[in-house]
C-alpha cells in the first residue's frame, strides 16, 4: 500500500483545502479555491451529515471533512473543509472505522489513544461509537468512567468524556450499566450530575415524566407511580413534587386545581432546590436568573416568594412588568397587583409601565390599581 504523501490517488489532495459551495463566494471570499477533484474519489463513512471521515481507498489515509453551513441560510456562504488527518490519528480511528466485529484487546488502551484525538475528530469518532459500535462504546465505558473520575473537566458541552457518558444515560439498559461504574468511584459534583441523570433514566416512579412536555395529570386520579412523589405544598396552581427515588423534582402546574402538567425540572434542580427549602438564603441574582427561565420557574419563583416574604421578589418587579406585557398572564398580574400594595413598589410598577409601548388590557388594570394606592 502507497503511503499518504506519494498516494497516486489523495497525494495530489493539500493537507487543508477549503471550498463555498456558491461561485460568487468562492470568487469574492475564497480566491477561487476549489477543493482538488480527487476528493470526490474519497470514500465517505457517512458518520454525520454536516462531518465525515473520508478515506482514501488506495492508501487508507483519512481526512475530515467539515461542512460549514452559514447562519444566513441562502447557501451562499456555506462552505466545505477537508483536513488530512495525521498518521498517528488515522491508526487510531482505524481501530474503530474498520473493527468489523473483531475482538479489542486493550479497551483502556484504545480509550486513552482516543482522548488524544483533536476535538473534532474525537467528536465525531464518538458519534461513531455510539450510532454504529455500541458495543465497543460500552467495552470503553469503565476506562472512560475512571478517565472523567479523574481529571473531570465540567460538564457538556465542554467537556468530550461528560459528551460521550451522558449518551449512556438515555435508555435503561446503559444508564444502569453507567451507575454500576460510577459506584465504583468516590462521589464528585461531576460524576454526581451523570448519576443523577442516569438514576432519572432508570427510576420507576417518574422516568415516564418529560422536561418539556407536560405530563397531564387529574390530581384526585394520579396513576399508582405518581402517587409517591412528595409534594411541598407551594400552592393550588404550582407546586414542586420530588421523586423518593431519584430525587429529581418537578414542577406541577394547574389552573383549577382538578386537571394540571407536570414538568420536569431537569438541570435547573441544583438551584431550586435551595430556593425551595430556604428562599432567603438565595442570592437575588440567582433568583433572577431562575425567573428568566420563564414558564412553570417563574411561576414557582413568584408565588414562593410571595408566600415566603415579598420583599424576594420585589426586584423583580420590573421584569414581571415586561413579562406581563409580552406574555400576559393573570397569575402575574394579581401577584404584582398584590406588590404594589406597598407604595414604594406601586411607584416601580407605574415607572416601569411608563416605559412600555404598546400595553394590553391586564396591565391597564395593573396601572390602574398602582395609582390608587
Amino acid at each position: 500500500m502507497e503511503t499518504s504523501a506519494k498516494c497516486s490517488l489523495c497525494g495530489p489532495i493539500p493537507d487543508y483545502a477549503s471550498e463555498y459551495h456558491s461561485d460568487w463566494a468562492t470568487e469574492h471570499w475564497g480566491g477561487g479555491q476549489k477543493l482538488a477533484p480527487q476528493v470526490s474519489l474519497l470514500k465517505p463513512h457517512k458518520v454525520h451529515h454536516t462531518y465525515d471521515f473520508l478515506e482514501c481507498p488506495k492508501c487508507g489515509a483519512l481526512f475530515l471533512l467539515e461542512n460549514d453551513i452559514a447562519a444566513t441560510g441562502s447557501g451562499d456562504y456555506d462552505q466545505s473543509v477537508v483536513t488530512r488527518l495525521s498518521a498517528e490519528d488515522t491508526a487510531v480511528l482505524r481501530e474503530i472505522l474498520h473493527r468489523a466485529g473483531l475482538a479489542t484487546e486493550d479497551p483502556a488502551g484504545l480509550a486513552g489513544r482516543l482522548l488524544g484525538l483533536p476535538d473534532d475528530v474525537l467528536n465525531l469518532a464518538g458519534i461513531h461509537l455510539w450510532e454504529r459500535d455500541r458495543e465497543l462504546a460500552r467495552r470503553l465505558l469503565p476506562a472512560l468512567v475512571d478517565h472523567y473520575a479523574a481529571h473531570g473537566g465540567g460538564v457538556w458541552p465542554q467537556n468530550w468524556p461528560w459528551r460521550f457518558l451522558y449518551d449512556f444515560t438515555t435508555t435503561q439498559e446503559d444508564a444502569t450499566l453507567l451507575l454500576g461504574e460510577l459506584d465504583r468511584h468516590p462521589a464528585t459534583p461531576d460524576l454526581d450530575r451523570l448519576r443523577a441523570f442516569a438514576r432519572v433514566t432508570v427510576c420507576s416512579i417518574c422516568r415516564s415524566i418529560d422536561t418539556d412536555a407536560p405530563t397531564k395529570i387529574r390530581l384526585g386520579a394520579l396513576p399508582p407511580g405518581l402517587r409517591a412523589l412528595r409534594r411541598f405544598g407551594v400552592s393550588a396552581h404550582i407546586d414542586v413534587w420530588e421523586c423518593p427515588e431519584c430525587d429529581s423534582l418537578h414542577f406541577c402546574e394547574s389552573e383549577d386545581g382538578i386537571d394540571g402538567g407536570l414538568f420536569r425540572v431537569g438541570w435547573m434542580q441544583d438551584r431550586i432546590r435551595p430556593y425551595l427549602r430556604r428562599p432567603e438564603s438565595v442570592e437575588a441574582k440567582v433568583i433572577d436568573d431562575l425567573f428568566g427561565h420563564g414558564g412553570a420557574s417563574e411561576r414557582f419563583i413568584v408565588t414562593l416568594g410571595m408566600r415566603k416574604d415579598p420583599d424576594l421578589v420585589r426586584p423583580l418587579v420590573p421584569r414581571m412588568v415586561r413579562r406581563l406585557a409580552n406574555k400576559p398572564a393573570r397569575w402575574l398580574h394579581d401577584a404584582l397587583c398584590e406588590l404594589a400594595q406597598d407604595p414604594a413598589t406601586a411607584a416601580s410598577v407605574l415607572a416601569s409601565i411608563a416605559k412600555l409601548n404598546p400595553t394590553n388590557a391586564l396591565v391597564d388594570s395593573l396601572a390602574a390599581r398602582a395609582r390608587a394606592v
